[in-house]
């Protein structure tokens, strides 16, 4: 408790944030003076509205207590019951290994990515892989915007980028 970290271990791990949650199979560790959270083993963010992140390993930092305290409410403190639930909105995420993206059209998967939920923007870096309906794209890196769905999708050094796009599949309206 003085130094202000709990750590997680068994089945069905589950840290719930106001709008995120986050699951893990060997462990979630908080960190409340740091804002941050890291949950191994088959590691998933789930954001209320669907959008997803998974990987071996994810480091989520939330923003501090201060920063999103509603007006008239006094901030709870790190060592209090309630400071975890009330650990604030996730500020950005960093994943590593076996990478994946999902949004409600689109799945991305990469060897490692950051993503900063505020903005919905996502980059996945090493051995990209972009799946839009029956269209699959790969290359080095991409750059993924969650909200809006658009991914732009970039070669390495040297290399290229490929796919399969089939025409007319996408969406009319």
């Amino acid at each position: 408790m003085a130094q202000q970290v709990l750590v997680l271990t068994g089945q069905h791990l589950k840290l719930t944030t106001q709008h995120d949650t986050v699951t893990a199979k060997d462990s979630i560790e908080y960190y409340a003076g740091e804002h941050k959270a890291i949950a191994r083993g088959n590691a998933l963010i789930v954001a209320d509205d669907g959008r997803s992140i998974a990987a071996d390993v994810i480091v989520g930092y939330f923003a501090a207590q201060a920063d999103n305290a509603k007006p008239g409410t006094k901030p709870v403190a790190a060592s209090s019951p309630d400071a975890l639930g009330q650990a604030g909105n996730l500020q950005k995420v960093e994943a590593f290994g076996h990478v994946v993206i999902k949004t409600t059209t689109d799945t991305a998967t990469g060897d490692r990515g950051i993503y900063l939920p505020p903005t919905g923007q996502a980059r996945l870096g090493g051995n990209v892989h972009i799946i839009h309906g029956p269209n699959e794209l790969e290359g080095a890196d991409a750059l993924v915007n969650m909200k809006t769905g658009v991914a732009t999708l970039l070669a390495g050094p040297g290399g290229h980028v490929s796919g399969v796009v089939l025409p007319n599949s996408g969406k009319t309206k």
